[in-house]
């Protein structure tokens, strides 16, 4: 029989500022190193027939009382990296709405969705975020001719991922139908306490040894074969390549997800990971 200690996450006492968790220190870090840079953010482009909106501005203002996160800031207090909660009276929030009469979409029809590409006012729309700023989330709409509605919906990843946007559009189509929603028990801070709290008290000691142990040697470096030099400073330029997996291999990978229990990008994400070290 294996003993497995499960401490719970509790929902922690309101204080004035809170630490960072690991995750977003890092990205507090490289949002820093790089003040102008927009690779952290999380933009969405959803299709709309029609638009009430009272309706969509309250809905987005529900979220943002609902989620700590959605009114959460981050800046320097002394010599550490520090969060803070803001009250929702606090926030301002509205969304840019923009009309678009002359603006040519290039439309990619593909498995029946459209993907939209190389709009001019979606990319001015998408900016830097000042982590300083009391909210990280930022909502635009544009009435086009060729469609009807774009509703935009952009957040620095500081504040979400990609399980926590589907959990926010989930509950931003029922908040804007007007249906009820249970209240939060936690909040992400609430997690970042509890996560702090496990490094202090030792609990993660023994996996950080591990792991100190495993790079206790030089860190081998990834010898890749490049299209071109690596740059002295880092860049996010780049392209993307896109293919389908034949159904043998997907119903293996499915067999892998079945057994071991992870999600399919968890699967995928090994399998990147172990073909890296064979190089």
């Amino acid at each position: 029989t294996v003993k497995v200690d499960f401490i719970p996450v509790e929902s922690f006492e309101k204080r004035e500022y809170y630490g960072l968790s690991p995750a977003q220190l890092r990205l507090y870090i490289l949002q820093q190193m790089t003040p102008n840079n927009t690779a952290y953010n999380m933009l969405q482009i959803y299709t709309l027939e029609s638009v009430n909106n009272h309706k969509l501005q309250e809905a987005f203002m529900q979220l943002i009382k609902r989620h700590e996160s959605l009114r959460t800031s981050l800046f320097m207090m002394g010599d550490e990296p520090v969060q803070r909660i803001h009250d929702f009276h606090e926030v301002e929030f509205e969304i840019e709405y923009n009309y678009v009469s002359n603006i040519k979409l290039e439309v990619e029809e593909k498995e029946g969705t459209r993907e939209l590409a190389h709009l001019s006012i979606i990319k001015e729309f998408v900016r830097p975020f000042n982590l300083s700023q009391k909210s990280l989330l930022r909502v635009g709409v544009i009435k086009t001719r060729q469609t009807k509605y774009l509703l935009l919906v952009d957040m620095h990843h500081i504040i979400s991922d990609g399980i926590s946007i589907g959990i926010f559009i989930k509950e931003f189509i029922k908040l804007y139908e007007g249906v009820e929603i249970p209240l939060l028990r936690l909040q992400y801070k609430d997690f970042s306490i509890w996560q702090t709290h496990l490094f202090q008290s030792g609990v993660i000691k023994n996996k950080e040894k591990f792991w100190l142990n495993v790079f206790s040697n030089r860190i081998p470096s990834l010898d890749m074969p490049l299209d071109y030099p690596r740059p002295e400073v880092m860049s996010y330029r780049g392209d993307h390549i896109e293919f389908e997996f034949g159904s043998d291999i997907t119903g293996k990978l499915r067999q892998i997800q079945k057994e071991s229990g992870a999600t399919p990008f968890m699967v995928v994400l090994a399998i990147y990971n172990i073909l890296l070290s064979k190089y």
